[in-house]
């Protein structure tokens, strides 16, 4: 979705300086929002819902290493299993040796200027919720 167009961010923090936990929501145009959570005080779910106007799309379980999702449409659920066991890093750790092995300096999937955008979004997070490294 891109840049968001506001961002709102709320933390807590351990008494060592860490961040415990932090709620975040993104504005997009077209009122999309995201509403994002990541805590170390409580066990939530790590999943990801995605509210579309004709149903509903999840990442069930551990959203950043899936092995299932449900589409909900029309009161119909559908899981599809994609039979992987995974914990979610080894695609990035394959993809990274392939470049290496054509000699590639960027990655097609993640750009130079995708990855300068995220690290500006989550520098906004830091600034507004105060922490410092």
């Amino acid at each position: 979705m891109g840049i968001p167009k506001t961002i709102e961010a709320q933390a807590s923090f351990f008494d060592n300086g860490a961040n415990s936990s932090c709620s975040m929501a993104f504005k997009y145009d077209n009122n999309i929002i995201a509403l994002l959570k990541s805590t170390l005080l409580e066990d939530t779910p790590k999943e990801a819902i995605f509210y579309c106007e004709k149903g509903t799309i999840k990442i069930n379980k551990s959203f950043f290493a899936p092995t299932t999702v449900t589409i909900v449409a029309e009161e119909k659920a559908e899981i599809i299993d994609f039979n992987y066991t995974t914990i979610g890093y080894n695609y990035e750790i394959i993809h990274f040796n392939q470049l290496l092995r054509q000699e590639k300096t960027e990655s097609n999937i993640m750009s130079f200027e995708f990855s300068l955008e995220l690290i500006k979004t989550l520098d906004r997070i830091r600034h507004l919720i105060g922490l410092k490294y």
